[in-house]
């Protein structure tokens, strides 16, 4: 048993999402993913940025280790990447504590998001994370981002070589969203002769037309260049609209 974990939420605005992997395997590895995703569940909504988030997601296991410091998953640490794709803005905004990078496809072009200055893991024994560098990168209609766990990225061949998750997914570009996720399981047991022996996890939000749509379309224009009203706000001063 691993501790791979994963939730995406719809909150006000957009939705939020996780991939994590806790330290180990067992059930101490289980616990601690299951102290993080009760976490995520409530700071997904209470937590006003991702850094939010983060701290949450830490003091959690934080406090839990000082509470029950014989439990087996009070000195696990997890690697961690949130996820936030606000409802009217072609971008998804992404933090990670130390975990693999996702990669974006445009098209059929593929590459992997740079994290110059990613985090430190959640619960990382007598280090603490005092900043957090927030990445946005375009993410407009039929984009895609794939978020996944290092179960995928450490899967090898049997002569030793990794999977070109990289060059895989050009090919299926063309494929319905839908059909991605099963494709790689199947690809990634191909490769490696086997099922995989680690954990491997994957999330692949897509961004659709109709949510930029509807949130830009939604109520008439305040009157002023470039402004139409939505939920997140204007620079007019209007609380109920935004500039664009």
């Amino acid at each position: 048993m691993g501790g791979d974990f994963y939730k995406a939420l719809p909150t006000q605005g957009g939705v939020r999402l996780v991939v994590g992997d806790v330290q180990g395997k067992g059930l101490g590895a289980v616990e601690a993913a299951s102290l993080l995703l009760s976490s995520f569940r409530e700071s997904a909504f209470a937590a006003g940025d991702l850094p939010g988030v983060a701290r949450r997601l830490d003091a959690t296991m934080r406090r839990y280790a000082e509470l029950r410091p014989d439990s087996e998953a009070a000195d696990r640490f997890a690697t961690v990447l949130l996820v936030e794709i606000p409802d009217g803005e072609p971008i998804p905004r992404i933090l990670s504590c130390g975990h693999p990078a996702p990669l974006v496809q445009y098209a059929d072009t593929v590459t992997t998001v740079p994290i110059p200055f990613p985090a430190l893991p959640v619960n990382l024994p007598g280090l603490e994370n005092d900043a957090f560098d927030i990445v946005e990168i375009p993410f407009a209609p039929g984009d895609r981002l794939l978020v996944f766990t290092d179960g995928i990225g450490e899967t090898r061949d049997a002569t030793g070589e990794f999977h070109p998750l990289e060059g895989r997914l050009p090919k299926w570009a063309d494929r319905p969203a839908g059909e991605v996720l099963p494709l790689l399981r199947d690809d990634l047991a191909r490769y490696a002769g086997h099922r995989p022996d680690d954990d491997t996890t994957a999330i692949l939000p897509v961004r659709r037309q109709e949510v930029l749509t509807k949130v830009v379309a939604h109520a008439p224009a305040c009157g002023l260049p470039g402004c139409v009203q939505s939920r997140f706000g204007c620079s007019s001063g209007r609380d109920s609209h935004q500039e664009r």
